[in-house]
């Protein structure tokens, strides 16, 4: 995918992320790789790494890694980060 498309679906993805922080009452949310990508458009894997981008960039907090079981799927917590 060019440049410019994976830079709107981040962009895309954060905003979900900010709506999900702002509809929660601690201020953490859920969110998987195959949420993220249903919400924003693109194939979960893409979807999973924008999510691990913006970790590392600083722009969501890990509060817990999610994982896959035999019986379901959990989900990762995430929360934003203090507005500076």
């Amino acid at each position: 995918p060019p440049k410019r498309a994976m830079a709107a679906a981040a962009g895309d993805l954060m905003a979900v992320c900010r709506g999900l922080a702002a509809a929660s009452t601690d201020g953490t949310f859920y969110l998987s790789g195959r949420d993220a990508a249903a919400a924003t458009g693109v194939p979960h894997r893409t979807a999973a790494r924008n999510l691990n981008r913006a970790v590392k960039a600083g722009e969501l907090i890990l509060v817990k890694k999610g994982r896959p079981s035999a019986r379901q799927r959990l989900a990762t917590v995430y929360r934003m980060p203090p507005a500076a």
